[in-house]
């Protein structure tokens, strides 16, 4: 191994070119800190939110014609930087140039920078709004296969031998270590698409076992189309995605948190999205479509109806199968997760309204039904004491946003059929050319009940949780920005890890400063106080209070044209009584000639961190359309190597290496027991190496 790796990074050195950088600035500023701050995993999918990315990275929004609900929906614009777009239309005409939004409030250099991919002046929008016979020829098809595997042995791979009877036992896994997984996108634009994603997960059965006859453990389609006629604005059939309002009643795709994007807290853009993704929970399967009336009237209802899994169990008194909890995960693996496999089925169905009450109000009206075939009835715990229990369930909600001049006020107010409310209101404002102020307040109920909101709040989930949130954007000068925010919260009732009522603060400070094309720098700095479980052989676990810090100094810099550098280190804190630390240090390589069919990207790092609560996340660069965010602990290092090959006009080919090694420093007795995750996932030693290729053709 050690041998190949030297003569590949020859190779690459001698003669590739960049990997496609596939997300820039800003973008990778949200998704990181959005991970961190829900402590989602490293496998998170992000892919609805990427497709729609590549989606105007392909056929970019021609910012004379794009209308306020399309700059809404690449979800890295701020609202405020919405408006200023279209008060510049407006106010001084059309846009003759891209750099013109440097003069307009709330853009600074780096924001400029990560809109530019997405956008255009002068652009072809408007001709692709023709016949749908004309939007068929003019459009193109997509073909993605991808293979992943880990050359570690896992243990639920591993077969045995029965001690008593000498035969052999099979493994606990029904499939393979392959990940394989295969995608067809036909595209006419925004206007028109249609497709498939098929997907098998390492360890899960392929064209045997339960799935013998579909192969694929996963399969979706979708159709999507907009702008067909006068009445109906878009309408997608299949797999999709809804969102409504600020996510307190349902909001299926990517949404924004605390981050050092402090204006980006209100939610926006299409209430339907096409589905092309892979996690098997958070979508719809059916037929929506939006309608309009006259020019200030929206509707579009819906209606889904998909089998799902469920942890099944009954009831001893009525003999009744229930299910206790939602398997979200999407994994068949072993033969309880098997067993869980489509076990209940979930019917949604409901309407969002959208009202434009006069020039500066905005009002939506929205109503979710969800019914399951089975009761679904929690698991007896303290944390979800108060969490829905039952057949079915019914959620309504208003929203609002009003402009005034350089202030934006949005909102949501939402209601479950228990009488529990949730709301959250909102201000984002530009008090000077070079000022900008968030504000947010919560009032999530701790018995509101939910099964598909994406929040604005310490979690997603908007209950169990009272807030307030203040954050600014200060231009000192033109290379210059600095972001800050302060959360403050509070808990009322117990929720996950934390056995008690509890608050917590949240601040962060950033500074940036940016040279156009050549060179970028920041440093940050976040410091978090709140409850956490202590450990004890009680049933209720004591609360402890963690204190939480973060700094990073991270330096990109453009060599040339085709080479650029990317530096980071970052130390971590964690006080709980007792204290932990660590640090993380990477170097990045991004090569990218502009006329070479090759692309390559690298990175080496160290890490010493001697805990959980001290882990670090770090974005990483993966193959065309795809990132990683794993977090590290422990100590040892960690590569990864991306290339790209252009064989043909149509035909692009990639690989990805990565590896993770540990060591034991001053402790060589111990280095056999160094291993990576747990249960059947563990693997046994100090390395952790994982390969993945993708062919990607296009026709």
């Amino acid at each position: 191994m050690r041998g190949f790796l030297i003569t590949l990074f020859v190779l690459i050195s001698g003669g590739l070119s960049a990997q496609l950088d596939s997300l820039d600035g800003g973008l990778v500023r949200l998704i990181e800190e959005y991970i961190e701050n829900n402590e989602l995993g490293e496998d998170f999918d992000f892919n609805t939110l990427f497709d729609n990315l590549v989606t105007y990275q392909e056929q970019p929004l021609d910012l004379n014609e794009a209308t306020e609900q399309e700059l809404r929906d690449l979800q890295i614009l701020s609202d405020i930087q919405v408006n200023g777009i279209l008060y510049h239309r407006s106010s001084t005409g059309a846009f003759i140039d891209f750099n013109e939004l440097q003069s307009i409030n709330g853009f600074d250099l780096l924001s400029v920078r990560t809109l530019r991919p997405f956008v255009t002046v002068g652009g072809n929008q408007g001709s692709v709004r023709t016949q749908l016979r004309d939007r068929l020829r003019a459009g193109q098809s997509t073909l993605f296969l991808k293979w992943r595997r880990t050359l570690e042995d896992r243990r639920g791979f591993e077969t045995g031998v029965d001690p008593e009877t000498g035969q052999a036992t099979p493994a606990a896994y029904a499939g393979d270590p392959n990940y394989l997984y295969t995608r067809y996108r036909f595209s006419a634009g925004r206007q028109l698409s249609f497709g498939f994603t098929a997907e098998k997960d390492a360890g899960e059965s392929f064209f045997r076992g339960v799935n013998a006859r579909q192969g694929f453990d996963f399969w979706s389609a979708f159709a999507y189309a907009e702008d067909l006629g006068n009445r109906v604005k878009a309408v997608a059939l299949g797999d999709y995605t809804i969102s409504m309002g600020q996510g307190l009643v349902l909001h299926n795709g990517f949404g924004t948190g605390k981050s050092s994007l402090v204006m980006n807290l209100k939610k926006g853009g299409r209430t339907i999205r096409p589905y092309s993704s892979v996690n098997e929970f958070n979508f719809f399967r059916g037929g929506a479509v939006t309608l309009q009336f006259g020019d200030k009237v929206q509707i579009t209802p819906f209606v889904s109806y998909k089998a799902i899994d469920g942890r099944l169990d009954t009831v001893a008194v009525t003999e009744q199968d229930v299910f206790t909890s939602l398997a979200v995960d999407g994994l068949h693996r072993t033969a309880s997760e098997i067993a869980r496999k489509n076990t209940t089925t979930q019917i949604n169905t409901g309407a969002a309204i959208n009202l434009q009450a006069t020039r500066n109000l905005k009002i939506g009206l929205n109503y979710l039904y969800t019914e399951f075939s089975r009761p679904l009835q929690r698991n007896a715990t303290l944390f979800n004491k108060f969490d829905f229990a039952g057949t079915t369930l019914s959620n309504a909600s208003v929203d609002y946003s009003y402009r005034n001049r350089n202030f934006n006020f949005f909102g949501e107010v939402a209601m479950s059929d228990n009488g529990a409310t949730s709301m959250m209101h909102g201000l984002l404002a530009t008090l000077d050319r070079r000022v900008d102020l968030s504000l947010a307040y919560r009032d999530y109920g701790r018995n509101y009940h939910v099964l598909f909101p994406n929040s604005f709040g310490e979690s997603v989930r908007p209950v169990n949780e009272r807030g307030l949130y203040v954050g600014t954007i200060v231009r000192p000068a033109s290379r210059w920005t600095v972001s800050a925010y302060a959360d403050f919260y509070q808990f009322p009732w117990a929720r996950f890890r934390i056995d008690a009522p509890s608050t917590g603060r949240d601040y962060l400070l950033r500074v940036d400063y940016y040279v156009k094309r050549k060179f970028n720098a920041y440093v940050q700095y976040r410091w978090e106080r709140k409850g956490i479980n202590g450990s004890s052989d009680a049933v209720i676990d004591p609360v402890e209070t963690i204190t939480l810090r973060r700094f990073r100094i991270n330096i990109s810099t453009k060599l040339t044209k085709a080479v650029e550098l990317r530096n980071r280190a970052e130390w971590s804190w964690a006080d709980r009584g007792q204290s932990s630390s660590g640090y993380l240090i990477y170097q990045d390589l991004i090569y990218k000639p502009i006329q070479s069919p090759w692309s390559f990207s690298a990175r080496y790092a160290i890490f010493d961190i001697n805990s959980f609560d001290s882990r670090i996340y770090a974005y990483e660069n993966d193959i065309l359309y795809e990132f990683r965010i794993p977090f590290f602990q422990d100590t040892g290092q960690r590569y990864y190597i991306n290339a790209r090959y252009r064989l043909a006009r149509p035909l692009t080919v990639e690989f990805r290496l990565a590896q993770t090694i540990l060591s034991q420093a001053g402790d060589v007795q111990r280095r056999e027991d160094l291993s990576f995750s747990g249960g059947n996932q563990l693997i046994k030693g100090n390395r952790f190496t994982e390969v993945k290729a993708q062919v990607r053709y296009v026709f």
